[in-house]
């Protein structure tokens, strides 16, 4: 493990870890033994470019977002499914930062642009676009996202010598 950037237990409460260095998910026990491991660093589906976000959904199925996309869903055992959220320069979202999902398994991803605005990009289970915000000012920039059980989105940002959280009603 080079650099752990993101992690999730399933139901079965083994550890996924996102690697961004050696562009792989490592796979552990709850008791921390390693597994096993996929991926390696590529453009292909199924490969990984800064993996950077990791949530496993309520079907036990992994999805990982890169860091300059895609967002990826593969099985429990690291058999690609498919890929969705490409990043969409010059105009759209460049860099996908951080991921949750929810208990129905919506994917939210935290995206900037490339003035670096940051913003909250929803998809479903089956990777469609549902819809996405910006953060209140145009100088914040999403560092991590959460669900909790009711749909609540809590986003914690950093921005022009300040950080906190915005919180977000279900809709």
């Amino acid at each position: 493990m080079l650099r752990a950037h993101a992690l999730d237990f399933d139901q079965r409460q083994r550890l996924y870890v996102a690697d961004v260095y050696n562009s792989r998910i490592a796979v552990f026990s709850h008791s921390g033994k390693f597994l096993f491991a996929w991926g390696k660093d590529g453009r292909q589906p199924g490969e990984f470019r800064a993996p950077h976000g990791i949530g496993v959904d309520p079907n036990g199925d992994v999805i990982v977002s890169n860091y300059y996309g895609p967002c990826q869903k593969f099985t429990p055992k690291g058999e690609f499914l498919f890929d969705f959220a490409p990043a969409q320069p010059p105009d759209g979202y460049i860099h996908f930062h951080s991921m949750a999902v929810d208990r129905w398994g919506n994917v939210y991803l935290t995206a900037r642009d490339r003035l670096q605005r940051g913003s909250i990009v929803k998809y479903n289970n089956n990777g469609d676009f549902i819809t996405s915000w910006r953060l209140s000012a145009e100088d914040l920039v999403v560092e991590s996202v959460t669900i909790d059980a009711q749909g609540k989105v809590y986003a914690a940002y950093r921005g022009s010598g300040r950080m906190g959280v915005e919180v977000y009603a279900p809709g």
